[in-house]
């Protein structure tokens, strides 16, 4: 609740600190639909899964400062993040061979309590990015290799009410802004002759701003019921331009025109015994891209998400969080024009998805 909605953080009881890690173990299967490169039929293999497992670690802490009143908070988390590779010689090296991107955020968060039914919180996004691509060059007789890789920090905030119509009732409005950052770094092509370039420079990354609400209601003393929806400002991130910071002139520049999406989501838990809850759900997440501008960096779709888990309660202090979530993503293709429009990457994706296991401890103070 934190990350999600700080000014729930009043509605926690008591202090308590949460350190958890969530395990991504996606899959997808990508194959040839006529990709040319100077007209002709390019060579290359087809990728079975360019994805390896990810560990994803986070750490969240909510305080009482002032009696129920006032809490302070810090959430710790990686909101945003790719890791994909490909291999060298593979069909689509024209749009991606290496895509990784990491985030780090800092999000430290006070909340006040209004009165009985209202609170309001909010903090800042402290967020560092880490970027690194690469795709293979051709000049039209030999094919090389450009990378470009940036890092940078940047700051954004957040904002949200939690309201208590009824005991039994809450609901939630959340605001994250979006996030500018400016990755500074170096441009590099090797192995095309007259192409061949190691220079300082900078590509622009901008993430979305997000608006969530939710309700929890229970409907007695062992059913819970909650849905959620989600809107994405995804038209905030328009593509990747490199830029020389030499002479400041355009080294690259895809253009991906995302769309605003929304996801939604539904879900239940049941205090199954007295130190045992289980939890279930599900979510509908659209994707913010369409054939003629999605890439092989982000080989996206639809996505439909089935999660359960439980909690248990070691001791009144000490709970155990397990948690595990299947998604299938939709069926997609990508038709793209790469490489100063002399190679088309043409490419159908099926079978694709990922899982996710979570594990988490939380100390109540």
């Amino acid at each position: 609740i934190v990350y999600y909605n700080p000014a729930g953080m009043t509605a926690l009881g008591r202090g308590q600190v949460y350190a958890g890690v969530d395990i991504l173990a996606p899959w997808a299967d990508l194959s040839d639909d006529g990709s040319t490169v100077l007209g002709a039929p390019v060579t290359g293999v087809d990728s079975d899964n360019p994805t390896s497992i990810a560990y994803l670690p986070n750490l969240h802490i909510a305080y009482p400062i002032y009696e129920d009143r006032v809490w302070a908070g810090l959430a710790v988390s990686t909101p945003f993040g790719l890791s994909t590779k490909y291999k060298n010689n593979w069909f689509g090296r024209y749009d991606a061979i290496k895509s990784e991107l990491t985030t780090v955020d800092f999000a430290p968060s006070v909340a006040v309590k209004i009165n009985d039914w209202l609170s309001l919180g909010g903090g800042i996004d402290i967020q560092f990015a880490d970027a690194e691509l690469t795709n293979a060059v051709t000049n039209g007789v030999t094919e090389g290799l450009s990378k470009l890789k940036g890092r940078d920090w940047s700051t954004g905030f957040n904002a949200g009410i939690f309201i208590k119509p009824r005991t039994d009732t809450a609901v939630g409005v959340h605001y994250r802004s979006r996030m500018f950052h400016t990755l500074d770094g170096r441009l590099e092509v090797t192995g095309v002759a007259g192409l061949n370039e190691s220079t300082p420079g900078i590509a622009d990354l901008n993430l979305p701003d997000i608006v969530s609400t939710s309700i929890v209601h229970e409907l007695t003393d062992r059913w819970t019921v909650m849905g959620q929806a989600n809107w994405f400002g995804w038209n905030r991130f328009e593509g990747v331009r490199a830029i020389r910071k030499t002479n400041n002139t355009i080294a690259t520049d895809i253009v991906y025109d995302y769309g605003t999406t929304w996801s939604f989501g539904a879900g239940a838990e049941y205090k199954w015994a007295q130190n045992i809850t289980v939890r279930f759900g599900y979510e509908y997440d659209e994707t913010p891209s369409s054939d003629r501008d999605r890439s092989l960096r982000v080989p996206d779709g639809d996505r439909n998400m089935f999660a359960a888990g439980f909690t248990y309660d070691v001791t009144p202090a000490i709970s155990l969080d397990f948690g595990g979530m299947y998604t299938v993503v939709s069926d997609e293709s990508i038709n793209v024009l790469r490489n100063a429009n002399l190679a088309r990457v043409k490419m159908n994706r099926d079978d694709s998805g990922f899982a996710i296991f979570s594990v988490g401890l939380s100390y109540k103070f």
